[in-house]
């Protein structure tokens, strides 16, 4: 019995084989739980968006982003307004999302609430009150909404 027994089967077969018999032993237990921990509660969403965020072809678009001026350039071109004038804009709202009033929580910046077809700046708002005003603008959206809860209630 000194001579393991060399299995012969495609790549595939064999990968397989080892995958197994690493998942059964202790090791690849602890690290199948450890795995399970960490991913608890996440969205495929979520889990796909942290697997980009440490990928190397995200951090270069990283680098790229920060040369070219990060989020004042994104300002600039965006909205054609430079970083100190949002920022002046935040403190006039007393750093508030100017629809529901509350401080944004998440970290985030508020965002630049614009008229899409003007392109007037009306204010700076947090992610949920900028995504309802979205919803509202949108005529065609309200119409079919209507119609729907008309025909449901």
């Amino acid at each position: 019995m000194g001579k393991e027994q060399i299995y012969s089967g495609t790549l595939r077969e064999r990968k397989t084989l080892a995958g197994r018999k690493y998942a059964q032993s202790d090791k690849g237990k602890a690290a199948y739980k450890k795995y399970q921990q960490s991913q608890r509660g996440k969205t495929a969403r979520q889990k796909a968006t942290e697997k980009y965020r440490q990928s190397e072809k995200y951090k270069q678009y990283q680098r790229k982003y920060a040369e070219y001026g990060g989020y004042e350039h994104h300002l600039k071109c965006k909205y054609g307004m430079t970083f100190k004038q949002y920022n002046q804009m935040l403190k006039q709202q007393n750093d508030v999302c100017a629809i529901c009033g509350k401080v944004n929580l998440d970290g985030r910046r508020l965002f630049v609430d614009h008229n899409h077809k003007t392109g007037k700046i009306r204010g700076l708002l947090c992610k949920e009150c900028n995504t309802k005003l979205g919803v509202l603008e949108n005529e065609k959206f309200i119409k079919h909404a209507r119609k729907y809860l008309g025909e449901r209630n």
